[in-house]
């Protein structure tokens, strides 16, 4: 009698792995991230993060303050756990107090943190008292409220800049995938004990606060935006809003699954609910700006382009005033990228045009030449550049979407063919013989500070005052020097309202 043979295969499921150790390569990026030098401040020691987190912890276990671990959180984690390219604006460095720690402990923080750079800046700091220091060392520095979220944020300039949050309860621990990555950094024995000595007693451990870090890393590897379903994000703070639209403008995509427009329509009626007032709206997107583009022209350009497009989208309700008053406020920052555009591109032409009369200078023979061989050596090189009528670059860059000044607001059709925009042709060229008088003038101090990321929080900053710029490991430092965004901006709208209201004989202005 023969026997039947049972050839199915015994199926293994693998359970989605939320956290493991870091390997070599893993520890390495991260040993380079933290123990990069940094000038936080002008004529200023440098010091490394991992000085300032071990004299931190210390500190906080002085003052009987408890500390559950310390971690690395948001892009830089991710760029640490990642094999592929993923770059970072900022280090966001996390305390985790305990849940059932008392409310009290979060606002003894602002003084620690002060004495704290007091010790390690003594010749920058020392002779300042508490008040100047805050003044001088925080671009943004809040406490929320007592409630069902607990925690607080101090952040300082370098290139990166430094967020130093300190975390009781916090309900939504990440926005997307790509940033529910987290780092557990290893606890120093001692103030003097280095990244790799608190390495050789504890292993750095990432976690994800997503539940799955492979998928994690896929969705980053495959630059997709991705959350488990468009419910999710109404959990979240409004700022989840300006960190979708600056991931497309850099050619994120979302992903299958969710619905995109419906996506959308959650993070724009959850940031106008909470920024209530059409001050806080305009301060959020320019402290954003300002904060994760620096100074980077063509970044600004395709964000405000990518966002505007999004709010002209015919599926959005359009008698909404709230939604109305965000579209005036954007296409007013449009007006400042457009005008900064165009004087990056007259930059560029006046480059080009030196390197173009330069190189005819070389190739001319000698005898033709007005000047004789020893001072043509010694001429500077505004005296070898002409100016000509009609002289344009040799690849000029696309037209810029044409402004609509009848109404105050940026052609829907011209903005939504400027998102995603390369703009990669407007970079400077470098020219060792550019004139002086072709530099950039320097940046003006912002007037506008940074809101809080919370809707409800108690604002404890001093005078308000312009993040540091910092560079990002992707872009090349060859740019020209900024103009301030703000005052160009506020003078530009200024100038519309005159101009307006000459126009127009009745009626209120749209601006």
């Amino acid at each position: 009698m023969a026997k039947s043979i049972n050839t199915a295969k015994t199926v293994k499921t693998v359970e989605p792995q939320a956290e493991r150790d870091l390997i070599d390569f893993q520890q390495n990026g991260l040993e380079n991230i933290l123990s990069q030098k940094l000038l936080l401040f002008p004529q200023s020691p440098e010091i490394s993060p991992w000085e300032l987190v071990t004299a931190l912890t210390h500190a906080l276990a002085d003052n009987n303050i408890p500390l559950d671990d310390v971690r690395l959180e948001g892009s830089a984690a991710a760029a640490c756990m990642s094999t592929h390219p993923h770059h970072y604006n900022d280090l966001d460095i996390v305390f985790h107090l305990p849940p059932s720690s008392n409310y009290d402990k979060l606002l003894q923080i602002r003084a620690v943190l002060i004495e704290t750079l007091r010790t390690l800046l003594p010749t920058y700091l020392g002779a300042c008292d508490p008040q100047m220091i805050a003044a001088r060392c925080f671009t943004k520095m809040f406490v929320t409220p007592l409630g069902s979220d607990r925690w607080a944020l101090f952040s300082l300039p370098g290139c990166p800049a430094l967020d130093l949050k300190f975390v009781q309860t916090l309900s939504s621990p990440y926005q997307f995938t790509m940033n529910s990555i987290q780092i557990v950094l290893p606890k120093a024995h001692s103030a003097n004990a280095t990244f790799a000595d608190a390495c050789a007693r504890q292993t750095p451990r990432a976690i994800c606060t997503y539940g799955d870090l492979d998928a994690a890393l896929e969705h980053i590897a495959s630059r997709r935006i991705y959350v488990p379903q468009e419910s999710h994000l109404l959990k979240l703070h409004g700022t989840a809003l300006l960190k979708y639209v600056y991931l497309i403008s850099q050619g994120w995509q979302v992903a299958e699954h969710l619905n995109r427009p419906k996506l959308e329509h959650f993070m724009i009626q959850k940031f106008l609910a909470d920024h209530e007032h059409r001050q806080a709206l305009d301060q959020r997107l320019a402290s954003y700006r300002l904060t994760h583009m620096a100074n980077f022209y063509n970044e600004h350009y395709n964000f405000i382009a990518t966002l505007y497009a999004m709010l002209c989208d015919k599926n959005r309700d359009e008698d909404c005033p709230r939604l109305q008053e965000f579209k005036a406020i954007v296409s007013q920052h449009f007006l400042v990228c457009q005008t900064h555009m165009a004087m990056e591109r007259a930059h560029i032409a006046r480059c080009m045009q030196q390197q173009q009369q330069q190189q005819q200078q070389q190739q001319q023979p000698f005898a033709a030449n007005a000047l004789p061989m020893q001072s043509m050596s010694q001429a500077s090189p505004a005296m070898m550049v002409t100016s000509g009528p009609g002289m344009v670059p040799a690849a000029a860059p696309a037209p810029l979407p044409v402004w609509d000044g009848a109404d105050g607001h940026l052609d829907a059709a011209s903005a939504t063919q400027a998102a995603g925009t390369d703009f990669s042709a407007c970079q400077t060229p470098q020219s060792p013989q550019s004139p002086a008088s072709d530099a950039r003038p320097d940046a003006v101090t912002t007037d506008s500070g940074a809101v809080s990321d919370a809707s409800d929080a108690d604002d404890l900053s001093p005078e308000p005052r312009r993040p540091a710029r910092h560079v990002r490991k992707s872009i090349s430092s060859s740019r020209a020097q900024p103009l301030n965004l703000d005052s160009l901006s506020h003078a530009l709208v200024d100038t519309t309202n005159t101009a307006h209201a000459h126009h127009r004989n009745s009626g209120p202005s749209a601006r």
